[in-house]
C-alpha cells in the first residue's frame, strides 16, 4: 500500500493544530493515494511536498498571530534577573554610542588618548623584554641552576676578575666543572665592507667560554685554546642576528674581516639563533 513520505507527513502534523492534526493529514494522505494510482509515486511524492510546503505558511503564520496575542494580553514573561540583564546591556550600548560620538567630535582628545594607551602598553612592555632578557630569560639548552657568577667585592662594588685570576681559578678548580671569563664591554666596529664605524655592545670572552655554556655554533666554530692568548692573531664569534642584518645571511660570511677597536679580527663563526650573550643588545 502506498504511504506518504514520512518526514514530510510528521512535519505537517507537527505543525497543525491538534484539533485539525488527523483531519489535514488524512485528507492530503488520501489524495496522495489518488495522485500515485492516476500518475505514479514518484510524482505523488513531489505533489505531496509541494502541499505540505504550502500549507505550512498559513499554519505558522497563524501559531505567531496567536502567540503575539498572548503576548500582549499577559505581557512577555521576564525574571529579575533577566530585567537587571536587559538594563545592563542598554547603559553599555549607550555608553558605547556616548564614547564614540566624543571621539568622532573630539579628534585632537581621540589622538592625544591614543598616543597615551601607546605610550601606557608600549613602555612597560619594552621595559619588561629588556628587564626579562637581562634577569630572567635564561640561554636555552644552559642549565641556569648549574651556573654560578664569580666577581670580586671591594667595599661594595663589584669588579670582574682578571684574566690571570681566572687562569688560577681554572687550574686549582677541584669542585667546578669549568671555569670561563667573559666582560661585558662596549666596542668600536669598523666593517669592512665600508668606511663605516658603529660602536656595539660587545663580550670578550676565554677560549672556553661557549663550551662551558654546552653551545654549538650556527656556522663555523668557536674560540680554541691557541686562540686565547693576546700574541695569537684576533678572532671573532659574532651573533646570528648580527650575521642576518649585517651581512644578510651569506653563506661566506667565515674568514671576513672586522675591526674591533681598530684592531682586525677574522670571523671564524656564528653563534646560535638563540643565543645573544649575557645581555640585552650583545652583537
Amino acid at each position: 500500500m502506498t504511504h506518504p513520505p514520512v518526514f514530510w507527513e510528521t512535519l505537517l502534523r507537527l505543525a497543525t493544530a491538534s484539533a485539525e492534526r488527523d483531519a489535514a493529514a488524512g485528507d492530503l494522505a488520501e489524495e496522495f493515494v489518488a495522485q500515485a494510482s492516476l500518475k505514479n509515486e514518484q510524482f505523488a511524492r513531489n505533489w505531496y511536498r509541494r502541499h505540505v510546503i504550502a500549507s505550512l505558511y498559513p499554519m505558522i503564520a497563524w501559531r505567531l498571530r496567536r502567540r503575539v496575542r498572548r503576548f500582549r494580553r499577559n505581557g512577555f514573561p521576564t525574571s529579575p534577573i533577566d530585567e537587571r540583564g536587559v538594563a545592563a546591556m542598554d547603559r553599555l550600548a549607550q555608553d558605547v554610542r556616548y564614547a564614540v560620538r566624543t571621539l568622532i567630535n573630539k579628534p585632537a582628545y581621540t589622538l592625544v588618548a591614543v598616543l597615551t594607551l601607546m605610550l601606557g602598553i608600549g613602555a612597560p612592555t619594552a621595559i619588561f623584554t629588556v628587564v626579562n632578557g637581562l634577569f630572567f630569560k635564561g640561554t636555552p639548552g644552559v642549565d641556569p641552576v648549574g651556573l654560578v657568577n664569580i666577581s670580586r667585592n671591594l667595599n661594595g662594588r663589584y669588579f670582574d676578575l682578571s684574566l690571570p685570576v681566572i687562569k688560577n681559578m681554572r687550574a686549582a678548580a677541584t669542585t667546578m666543572e669549568e671555569v670561563a671569563g667573559v666582560f661585558l664591554t662596549p666596542v668600536a666596529i669598523g666593517w669592512a665592507d665600508s668606511e663605516a664605524t658603529s660602536v656595539e655592545m660587545s663580550v670578550v670572552v676565554t677560549a672556553n667560554y661557549f663550551q662551558t655554556l654546552g653551545l654549538v655554533p650556527s656556522l663555523g666554530r668557536f674560540f680554541d685554546e691557541s686562540e686565547h692568548y693576546p700574541a695569537s692573531t684576533g678572532v671573532s664569534v659574532i651573533t646570528h642576528s648580527l650575521w642576518q642584518s649585517r651581512y644578510d645571511g651569506v653563506s661566506d660570511i667565515l674568514g671576513r674581516s672586522l675591526h674591533v677597536n681598530g684592531h682586525p679580527t677574522r670571523i671564524v663563526g656564528i653563534a646560535p639563533e638563540s643565543f645573544n650573550g649575557p645581555a640585552v643588545g650583545i652583537r
